[in-house]
């Protein structure tokens, strides 16, 4: 089955908004590599600043049988941040809350925290 990507845009944009979706080659070239050695190019880039913009990417993408790959915070060391079809990057603002529970017993980390921003939080406890 060959996917029309251009079909694909159109819808993410239908749903996300020209803002939050990019075909452009220079973008789609920057994102294309991680702290690995590997590179491949995307042919769609989705910033995804809330579940509901994750949601609707997904939606997209399985109507068209495209492929997404996730990226928030980390940076790989073997490639899995890259992929080709929709690569979907998780917002720092809506992907970013650390949450500590009362007794300080838990932490719970949204998708684009890293570590050292989760160890400051806890820092500040003791």
């Amino acid at each position: 089955m060959s996917i029309n990507y251009n079909v694909v845009m159109a819808d993410l944009v239908c749903q996300l908004g020209e803002h939050a979706v990019s075909n452009d080659p220079v973008r789609r070239f920057a994102w294309s590599t991680d702290a690995s050695y590997f590179r491949i190019v995307p042919e769609i880039v989705v910033h995804a600043e809330s579940i509901k913009d994750a949601i609707k990417t997904l939606e997209v993408a399985r109507s068209h049988q495209v492929p997404v790959t996730f990226r928030a915070a980390g940076t790989s060391l073997s490639g899995q941040a890259i992929g080709e079809g929709i690569l979907l990057m998780l917002g720092f603002d809506g992907f970013r809350e650390i949450k500590i529970n009362q007794d300080q017993s838990q932490i719970s980390v949204g998708a684009a925290v890293i570590g050292a921003d989760a160890n400051a939080s806890l820092k500040t406890l003791q």
